[in-house]
C-alpha cells in the first residue's frame, strides 16, 4: 500500500498584505496606486529596502505593480506616435511643468562649471541640485496651480475657473482639490513636498555627482506621486511622456552630464545601450513599433 500525507498550509495576514490560504497566487488590483478604499495621506518618503528579502517584498507590492503599469501606460499611450510638434494635444498642467524644467535647464547657465582637474564630476552640480531644492517646490507648485486652473476655465461653460469637470486631457479632475498642491508652509496637506523628493533624486546625486537609471526611475516616481494625488490623469500620458520626459527631461538631465560631467552610476559599457538612460529606449520602440516598414534615418 501507498500511503498519502498532505500537509495544508495556511498563512493569513493583514488586509495590506494580502491574504494566503494554501496557495501562493494573488487576486490582481486594477489601476494604479494605492488599493481601492485606503485611504492616501501625503508623508515624506524613506528608505525602507535594506535586504534581499525586504527587496523580494517590494517586488510583490502594490507599489511595484504601479510603477511598472506607469510604464508600459507610457509606451501604450504613445504607440505610433511620432512626437512631432501638433502631433498630440500638450494639457495646461503638462505645459506649464514644461516651463518649469525651461527653468531648471537656465539654471545650468547660471551655475557655470568650476575650473578643476577631473575625468568625472564638477562640484559646480553641487550648487545646481541645491537651487533644485530651495526653489524647485514652489515651482512646481506653481506649476500645477496654474495648469489646473486653465484646464477648469476650459472645461468651464462661462469660461471661468471652477465651472465644471475637467475634460479629456484637461490635466487633473473636476473634483481635484487644487489646495493640496500648495506647499505645506503655505497651507498645503505635504503632496508638493512628498513628490519633490523623488524630484530632487532623478537629476542625479549631490554627493557623488553621477546619474544613473536608478535616477530616472525616480522620474517615474514623481510622475506617480502626481497621478495618485489627481494632477494628472491617464488622458495626460502622451503628452507627459512626449513633452515631459523626452523633451523637457532628458534635455535638462543631457546638458547635466556633458556640463558638470556626471559620472555613469553603474555603467556597463559596451554591454549597454546608453551610459546612463533606459526609457528612451523603451519608450522610443513604442514609437517605432506601428511603423517598422518605414526607415527611420534617426535610429
Amino acid at each position: 500500500r501507498v500511503r498519502v500525507r498532505v500537509r495544508v498550509r495556511v498563512r493569513v495576514r493583514g488586509p495590506g498584505c494580502g491574504a494566503r490560504l494554501g496557495t501562493s497566487r494573488r487576486a490582481p488590483r486594477r489601476g494604479l496606486g494605492a488599493p481601492q478604499g485606503l485611504a492616501m495621506a501625503a508623508a515624506a518618503p524613506r528608505r525602507a529596502i535594506f535586504t534581499e528579502a525586504q527587496l523580494r517584498q517590494f517586488q510583490r507590492s502594490t507599489a511595484h505593480r504601479a510603477i511598472v503599469e506607469l510604464v508600459k501606460e507610457g509606451a501604450r499611450a504613445i504607440r505610433g506616435v511620432s512626437g512631432e510638434p501638433g502631433t498630440i494635444p500638450v494639457p495646461p498642467v503638462v505645459a506649464r511643468l514644461k516651463e518649469a524644467f525651461a527653468v531648471f535647464d537656465g539654471w545650468i547657465d547660471d551655475i557655470p562649471p568650476i575650473n578643476q582637474p577631473m575625468r568625472f564630476g564638477n562640484r559646480a552640480f553641487v550648487d545646481w541640485h541645491r537651487r533644485l531644492m530651495s526653489d524647485g517646490p514652489a515651482l512646481i507648485s506653481h506649476a500645477i496651480h496654474v495648469g489646473l486652473a486653465e484646464a477648469s476655465a476650459a472645461a468651464s461653460p462661462t469660461g471661468s475657473p471652477g465651472g465644471g469637470g475637467g475634460g479629456s486631457g484637461g490635466g487633473g479632475g473636476s473634483d481635484v482639490d487644487v489646495d493640496r498642491f500648495r506647499l505645506a508652509d503655505d497651507g498645503g496637506s505635504g503632496y508638493i513636498e512628498e513628490s519633490c523628493a523623488y524630484l530632487f533624486q532623478c537629476f542625479g546625486h549631490p554627493g557623488r555627482i553621477d546619474y544613473g537609471t536608478g535616477h530616472e526611475t525616480s522620474f517615474v516616481m514623481w510622475w506617480l506621486c502626481l497621478r495618485e494625488a489627481g494632477a494628472l490623469t491617464e488622458n495626460d500620458t502622451a503628452a507627459f511622456v512626449l513633452e515631459i520626459f523626452g523633451k523637457a527631461y532628458l534635455g535638462v538631465t543631457r546638458r547635466l552630464q556633458m556640463v558638470y560631467m556626471l559620472e555613469p552610476a553603474g555603467s556597463h559599457g559596451v554591454w549597454g545601450l546608453d551610459d546612463f538612460h533606459c526609457l528612451p529606449f523603451l519608450w522610443g520602440a513604442a514609437q517605432l513599433c506601428e511603423d517598422l516598414s518605414e526607415q527611420r534615418t534617426g535610429v
